[in-house]
C-alpha cells in the first residue's frame, strides 16, 4: 500500500495509493497535469486526445480533440487559472478557468517540455534542437 521513496539527502518519504481509475482510453498516456485551482486532473494521449478529470474521484469531466500528434506536457499558470498543453504537432492549447479550449497557438516545432517563470512573465519551451522563451501576457 506504501511507496517508500528515497531522496537524495537519504531522508524517507512515502505515499499512499488513493484510487486507481482504469479504462480512462484504449490509447497510451503521453502526459499528466493537474490544474489545481480546478481540482482536475489533465490525461494526454498519443493520438492528440486530451481528457479532463475529478481530482478527487477520476470521474472523467470533458474530452479536448485540440491536437494530432502527441501530448507531451502540460503546465498550469495559477495566476491566471490556465493550463497549457503541448504536442508533437506544434501547437500549445491553452484551456481557460472555465475549461473552455481558449487558444491554439502554432509554434512552428514540435515542443516537448514547458517550464513557467513566474517572475518574467515567461514561458519556457523544450524543443527540438534548443529551448525556446516566449513572454506571455494577462
Amino acid at each position: 500500500k506504501y511507496t517508500k521513496i528515497i531522496l537524495c539527502n537519504k531522508k524517507k518519504m512515502s505515499m499512499e495509493k488513493d484510487f486507481i481509475v482504469h479504462d480512462v482510453y484504449s490509447k497510451s498516456i503521453t502526459a499528466i497535469g493537474c490544474n489545481s485551482a480546478r481540482r482536475e486532473i489533465y490525461v494526454g494521449f498519443e493520438d492528440g486526445l486530451i481528457k479532463s478529470l475529478e481530482l478527487d474521484t477520476g470521474n472523467q469531466i470533458n474530452k479536448y480533440e485540440a491536437h494530432k500528434g502527441w501530448i507531451t506536457s502540460f503546465l498550469f499558470w495559477p495566476q491566471n487559472k490556465i493550463i497549457f498543453s503541448s504536442s508533437n504537432d506544434c501547437l500549445i492549447c491553452a484551456i481557460g478557468p472555465g475549461g473552455n479550449l481558449m487558444d491554439k497557438i502554432y509554434i512552428g516545432v514540435p515542443v516537448y517540455s514547458m517550464g513557467l517563470n513566474n517572475k518574467r512573465k515567461e514561458i519556457v519551451l523544450g524543443v527540438t534542437n534548443g529551448i525556446q522563451f516566449h513572454t506571455i501576457y494577462d
